[in-house]
């Protein structure tokens, strides 16, 4: 089997780790509070692009974002 190489090769150990959480219910290397909080700012950023690159705020998640009531 031949082994990724460039891009293909750094996406390997983040879709074993995918396949890790789904499959046996691990962890995900990267909490999901914190993921969804560094999607933000790419949304962010679109937003000022968007606005001729002008600053707009990031929108924080709650620390209490997704927990059951």
């Amino acid at each position: 089997v031949p082994r990724p190489s460039g891009r293909a090769a750094n996406q390997v150990p983040v879709l074993q780790a995918f396949r890790a959480t789904v499959e046996r219910g691990e962890p995900p290397p990267i909490p999901v509070r914190p993921a969804v909080a560094a999607s933000l700012v790419g949304v962010a950023g679109a937003e000022s692009l968007r606005n001729g690159s002008r600053p707009v705020p990031v929108p924080t998640v709650p620390e209490d974002a997704g927990q059951e009531v």
